[in-house]
């Protein structure tokens, strides 16, 4: 009913509305409709109804309607008593719906009907927020004059100013700053209003706010500050007004990148004499070493490079690579930088410490002009990299004909191998440049020469396909028969080229089987896994090189190690036309592979009905099975619905595999309700289970498939039969959080108390997976909100426990008993305090909120586990300052130790969390207490490498010299994880060094 209700609030039907509320219950007004669900599709000016199974509708009717913005259906909502604050579960409220569309007259009905002005999303976003960053002037206004907060922030700390500033909405920037917004508050990147206008270049926006007061030095955490961005965004007349209201020109971010840095990069030539002239550091590199005339010259900006250059830039200054401005200019192609840069003294020899060079780079980008003159202003030709590659290697591998030739003459040694062996001629058989190839060889070259795993020029020819190389190689005397170093020859490596969309490619690698077999070639070399040509052929598809290899003598039942034969390997990829050769030549059908499938096996798990076909009426045995018992049946029913004339093929519909897993358990599993009516149909017993008991309908149940589940019930499967640990069809639909599949089962009579051996109730699962609605229809169909496992574990602890918010909430409002405790007295709160700390921070305010809930509702913030740790114990080792702060305030004894004696601060103290460390001292945690071990918080965070928490521990009174059990010292762990840092402060501290120390402190 909500989602119809919603629907038609969507739409802005207001006939329609008004008939849904006559039919529907008053109560489903302020409920969000959240599934997979219907919308409104319009087509030719008609509203059609749709049901899209990848979209989710997550508003309430008055959301939806104030999206539309339509008044008359919102009027009609809150005359049927319809909450102007409640929120959809994507956290939008009406106000801030309409506030975000801009409509007007809905915000102004809202706010008169008394919705709170400053009412915040999960993001703590206010309508405000919405309207400033969408432009919505006249309602941005509106909400100011009914007391919006102007400088009310999100989250990320963003205020409705930053939202204007970054959507350059000049009049709404006026408006708020006008209204008091402060023009310097930063988000939690340390970001300001001016920061995002210079960004995106609104140069009004910033004059504006400059003129207010605006600090134009205000740097974020990256230390990048205004003119930073308005260099990196090419904004000149911005960058001229920054740097006249005392902008420094210098300030560099943390990677140490200055704004003439930025503005090399982007070629903005105005701006980067604009710094200069105003005292930039033409010679300010960043922290990788690399200046602006280095990133000038990567981007080929010839008028920046001879700027900076005439301003005394270093034309030979490298990165930390040793990579210099002309190697990059050289890389990029940029003729005109290379010739200015060589001409200012570049040393054209200068190498990367991978030993790259200029001409090196060049050779690999193609550009021969940059070739010719860096050869002819004396570039050396065979310099080569630290894997050995020249010029010329790179030169042959890019295929360009015009540098090889032009190196060769000059010098280039064509012999010159890699490291592993490559030499020009191998590379250039590799990308089938004949050209490249015929003037190496004419200039040489080894046809030869083997690379370390004896791959030779030939093979590499072969296995691209390259006939034309091929041809020329053989007869220049290559080696058809020589093998790599797995025996694979030649004609293997040709036999196997992929056969490509284009016919053209295949009948190239017809031609170099041809030749090598006229040549010579051995049509019996096997490789090392005893595969031959025929084997390789048949696997790609190569019809003619298959009769042909035939035709010379391969043998058609020549197995590799594995006894694969041709025919598997034609079968499996279903080629047809090679299958039906292969069998004409008497390929044995029936012949099985180390895993005991015969080709025909093969063929159905891959889908090939015709090859299936074709092989049952070629004598296949089609209830052979393989070494785990499958048979063919199993495989067709576990792949596609193509299968289906093969599955009525095979006479034994409940023949299973090895565990028992009948074909219509696998296609229930896999979804192929096609294949699962053809064998019911056939006879196949619907209840009938696997090893583990699990049934069809407890797979299909388990992934999912909706259409197979009431297929099978339909059919008389049992909807309570469990596996063999007691886990029910709707137990495995509610852990996977299929609402559809669930709603069914139980409709169909299916116990929603049904536990498995753990004592855990299908609600438990939905739970711990924050299900919601799952756990919503569980519940009102009676299931027990307080049934506990065999850990005594409620599904309320299994919802804490994942830090599912709306889940909690739910159980309870449903009487869920907040105190009740596991075996080992963990209370629902103690599972939420334990929560983990995630990424994500909506995850980590859902936990906070979760906490204080269960404490509104009356959870005992004393209670402590078997191992006497208390709430505050466990939030301060998870690191959750709010939590902590809650709990202190609450009553918890920040110095409350467990059974080892440890205390909340010694928890914090060993992950690092310095603002929980501080927070607990503040509150009077002792900061020499020590556990069963004598470690004190100072010697855990030591040990850890937590040097601020050091440092403050020591600053509060920590003694540096307490030992452990072990006579182990703060000091010694410093020494021991090799931290100089920690070992020379805690030295300043009067740390004793002690003797068997003394060799390590030598060290450092």
């Amino acid at each position: 009913q909500t989602r119809l209700l919603t629907l038609g609030c969507y739409s802005g039907e207001y006939g329609m509305v008004n008939l849904i509320l006559k039919n529907v219950k008053i109560g489903c007004i302020n409920v969000t409709s959240f599934d997979k669900t219907l919308y409104f599709h319009n087509v030719n000016n008609k509203n059609s109804l749709i049901y899209d199974l990848n979209s989710y509708r997550t508003y309430t009717p008055l959301t939806s309607a104030c999206v539309s913005g339509n008044l008359s259906i919102i009027r009609i909502l809150l005359r049927h008593n319809a909450n102007t604050e409640q929120y959809d579960d994507s956290d939008r409220f009406p106000l801030l719906c309409a506030s975000e569309q801009g409509h007007y007259d809905v915000v102004k009905y809202l706010l008169q009907k008394r919705s709170n002005v400053n009412q915040c999303n999960k993001y703590k976003e206010t309508s405000l927020h919405r309207a400033s960053y969408n432009g919505h002037y006249n309602v941005v206004k509106y909400l100011e004059q009914k007391g919006a907060e102007v400088n009310q922030c999100n989250d990320d700390n963003k205020s409705p100013l930053h939202k204007a500033c970054k959507g350059g909405h000049t009049a709404i920037v006026k408006c708020l700053v006008n209204e008091g917004a402060d023009v310097n508050q930063c988000s939690k990147a340390n970001k300001s209003p001016l920061y995002n206008a210079c960004k995106v270049g609104h140069t009004t926006i910033v004059e504006f706010l400059v003129d207010k007061g605006a600090d134009v030095n205000q740097c974020s955490k990256a230390n990048k500050s205004p003119l930073y961005n308005a260099c990196k965004g090419g904004h000149t007349a911005i960058v001229e007004f920054l740097i006249d209201k005392g902008a420094d020109v210098n300030q560099c971010s943390t990677n140490n990148m200055s704004p003439l840095y930025n503005a090399c990069i982007g070629g903005h030539t105005d701006i980067v004499k604009c710094l200069i002239e105003n005292g930039a550091d033409v010679n300010q590199c960043d922290k990788s070493n690399i200046s602006p005339l280095y990133e000038a010259c990567k981007g080929g900006h010839t008028a920046v490079v001879e700027f900076l250059i005439e301003k005394e830039a270093d034309i030979n200054q490298c990165d930390t690579d040793n990579l210099s401005p002309l190697y990059e200019a050289c890389k990029g192609g940029h003729i005109a930088v290379v010739e200015f840069l060589v001409d200012k003294g570049a040393n054209v020899n200068q190498c990367s410490t991978n030993r790259m060079s200029p001409l090196y780079n060049a050779c690999i980008g193609g550009h021969t002009a940059i070739v010719k003159f860096l050869v002819d202003k004396g570039a050396d030709v065979n310099q080569c990299s630290k894997d050995n590659e020249s010029p010329l290697y790179n030169a042959c591998k890019g295929g360009h004909t015009v540098i090889v030739e032009f190196l060769i003459d000059k010098g280039a040694d064509v012999n010159r191998c890699t490291t592993y062996d490559m030499s020009p001629l191998h590379i250039a058989c590799i990308g089938g440049y004949t050209a490249i190839v015929k003037f190496l060889i004419e200039n040489g070259a080894d046809v030869n020469q083997c690379v370390k795993s004896n791959f030779s020029p030939l093979y590499r020819a072969c296995e691209g396909g390259h006939t034309a190389v091929v041809e020329y190689l053989v007869e220049n005397k290559a080696d058809v028969n020589h093998c790599y170093k797995n025996n694979n020859s030649p004609l293997y490596a040709a036999t196997r080229f992929y056969k490509r969309p284009y016919n053209r490619r295949h009948e190239d690698m017809l031609d170099i089987v041809q030749c090598l077999i006229q040549n010579g070639a051995d049509v019996n070399q096997c490789t090392k896994s005893n595969e031959s040509p025929l084997f390789g052929a048949s696997g790609r598809g190569h019809f003619d090189v298959v009769k042909l290899l035939v035709q010379k003598g391969n043998d058609v039942n020549q197995c590799n190690t594995d006894a694969a034969s041709s025919l598997h390997k034609a079968s499996k990829k279903g080629y047809f036309n090679v299958v039906e050769y292969l069998v004409q030549q008497g390929a044995n059908v029936n012949q099985q592979n180390g895993d005991g499938e015969t080709p025909f096996c093969k063929a159905i798990r891959k889908g090939h009905l015709n090859v299936a076909d074709y092989l049952v009426k070629n004598g296949v045995d089609v209830n052979q099975c393989n070494t785990d018992n499958e048979s063919p049946v199993c495989s067709a029913a576990q792949t596609f619905e193509a299968q289906l004339k093969v599955v009525q093929y095979l006479v034994n519909v409940n023949q299973c595999c090895e565990s028992n897993r009948s074909p219509l358990n696998w296609a229930s599993y896999r979804g192929h309700i096609k294949v699962v009516e053809l064998l019911l149909q056939n006879g196949a017993e619907v209840n009938k289970c696997s090893s583990y008991n699990a049934s069809p309908l407890y797979q299909a149940s388990e992934m999912g498939n909706f259409n197979v589940v009431e297929f099978l019930v339909k059919n008389g499967a049992n909807v309570n039969q469990c596996n063999i640990v007691n886990q029910s069809p709707l137990f495995r639909a509610s852990k996977r959080g299929y609402n559809a599949v669930v709603e069914f089962l139980v409709e169909k009579g299916a116990d929603v108390n049904q536990c498995d051996t753990d004592n855990q109730s299908p609600l438990h699962k939905a739970c711990g997976k924050g299900h919601k609605a799952v756990v919503e229809f569980l519940v009102e169909n009676r299931a027990d909100v307080n049934h506990c496992d065999k850990d005594n574990m409620s599904p309320l602890y299994k919802a804490c426990e994942g830090g599912h918010k709306a889940v909690v909430e739910f159980l309870v409002e449903n009487k869920a008993d907040v105190n009740h405790c596991d075996k080992d007295d963990k209370s629902p709160l103690y599972a939420a305090t334990r929560f983990y700390k995630c990424l994500d921070d909506r995850r980590h305010e859902d936990m906070l909120d979760i906490v204080q809930y269960l404490i509104q509702k009356g959870a005992d913030v004393n209670q402590c586990t078997k191992s006497n740790e208390s709430l505050l114990f466990v939030a301060s080792s998870r690191g959750h300052f709010e939590v902590v702060k809650l709990l202190v305030q609450k009553g918890n004894d920040v110095n409350q130790c467990n059974t080892k004696a440890q205390s909340p601060l010694y928890k914090a103290s060993e992950g690092g969390y310095f603002n929980v460390v501080e927070y607990l001292v503040e509150q009077g945690a002792r900061v020499n207490q020590q556990n069963t071990d004598e470690e004190t918080s100072l010697f855990k965070a030591s040990r850890n490498g937590h040097l601020n928490v050091v440092e403050y521990l020591v600053q509060n009174g920590a003694d540096v010299n307490q030992c452990n059990k072990d006579k182990k010292t703060p000091l010694y762990n410093a020494v021991f994880i090799r931290r100089f840092d920690m070992v020379k402060f805690l030295i300043e501290n009067k740390a004793d060094s002690p003797l068997q120390l003394s060799g390590w402190l030598n060290i450092f």
